[in-house]
C-alpha cells in the first residue's frame, strides 16, 4: 500500500534541499559583495538580505530536520523505533525555538517601519506562543531535550521511561504543526522582502 506521508516528507526533503542550494548561491555571492566592500575599504552599505536569508536558513534547515525525522519515522518497523525518531525530532523542536527565541530582536527590527509585516508577525507569534504551550516545550520536550537527546541521563532507567512516555501516533502531530508555522513565517519573510512600504530602503544598496 502506497504510504503517502512518506511520499509527502520525501518531497519536502527535496524541496528543502533546492532551497537550501539557492540560499548557498545567495550567501556566496552576499559574501563577495562584501568582499568587494572589504577591498576598496569601504564600510559596506545595510542590506535586509543578510539578516532575512538567516531566518530563511533556520526556518528550511528545521523543516528539512523534521521531515529526515518523519522519513526515518514512516519507514520503522516497530513502535521503539518510532519512538527514537520522534525523540530526535524532539531536539529539532527545542532548539528551533530556542534559536528563534535568541534572535527575536532581528526580527523585530524587520518589522519596524512597517505596519502590515509587524501585524502579520503578531498573528504568526502568537500561533507559536500557543504551539510552545500546546506541546508543553519547557516541560515534556525540554526533558525529553535534556534527558535524552541532548545527553543521556545518568539514570538511564529513567532515559528509557521518558522515550517509553513518548505517544508515537499523536505526538507526531506536533511535527506538522510546526510545519505549517514554518511555512507562515517563510510567507511573512517573502512579503518583506517584496513589500513597497519599506522606509529602509534608501540607506540600503
Amino acid at each position: 500500500m502506497k504510504n503517502h506521508q512518506l511520499d509527502r516528507a520525501e518531497s519536502k526533503i527535496k524541496e528543502c534541499i533546492e532551497h537550501l542550494e539557492f540560499l548557498k548561491k545567495g550567501f556566496e555571492l552576499f559574501n563577495d559583495i562584501s568582499n568587494y566592500f572589504s577591498e576598496k575599504n569601504i564600510e559596506m552599505p545595510y542590506h535586509k538580505f543578510d539578516d532575512v536569508s538567516n531566518f530563511h536558513l533556520l526556518f528550511v534547515i528545521t523543516e528539512l530536520e523534521i521531515n529526515l525525522c518523519l522519513k526515518n519515522y514512516y519507514n520503522s518497523k516497530s513502535s521503539i523505533e518510532k519512538k527514537y525518531c520522534l525523540k530526535s525530532g524532539f531536539l529539532i523542536i527545542y532548539e528551533f525555538n530556542k534559536t528563534l527565541y535568541s534572535n527575536k530582536n532581528i526580527i523585530n527590527k524587520l518589522c519596524d517601519n512597517n505596519e502590515k509585516i509587524k501585524k502579520n508577525y503578531k498573528e504568526i507569534t502568537i500561533k507559536l506562543r500557543s504551539f510552545r504551550k500546546e506541546i508543553s516545550l519547557n516541560t515534556k520536550i525540554k526533558n525529553i531535550r535534556n534527558m535524552t537527546a541532548g545527553h543521556f541521563n545518568t539514570d538511564l532507567k529513567e532515559f528509557l521511561d521518558i522515550v517509553d512516555s513518548i505517544d508515537e501516533e499523536n505526538d507526531i502531530i506536533m511535527f506538522y504543526e510546526l510545519g505549517l508555522i514554518l511555512h507562515q513565517f517563510n510567507i511573512f519573510l517573502l512579503q518583506y522582502i517584496y513589500t513597497d512600504d519599506d522606509t529602509t530602503k534608501g540607506n540600503q544598496f
